[in-house]
């Protein structure tokens, strides 16, 4: 369930800035568009990469409290290694 949920807070952040490139008049997704098309690519980066650092922020947020919930689970054994 909390792999869902981890999941889910990334995709969450997803689905809003691709709501908001589309219908709305304001937000992160909005600024990105907007930028796009009137060619401000340091603009279009800085919006880009905040949607990265709040998709990972919320992700691993969900993480920590996996941790809180349920010490006596094991850690991520698989994580940092390729």
């Amino acid at each position: 369930m909390l792999v869902g949920a981890r999941i889910a807070a990334g995709v969450a952040v997803l689905v809003i800035v691709a709501s908001e490139s589309i219908a709305a008049s304001d937000g992160l997704g909005h600024l990105i568009f907007d930028s796009r098309a009137l060619f401000q690519n340091d603009v279009m980066f800085v919006g880009i990469v905040c949607v990265a650092v709040l998709g990972v922020l919320f992700s691993e947020l969900v993480r920590l409290a996996g941790r809180l919930l349920t010490p006596w689970a094991p850690r991520d054994r698989g994580r940092g290694r390729s």
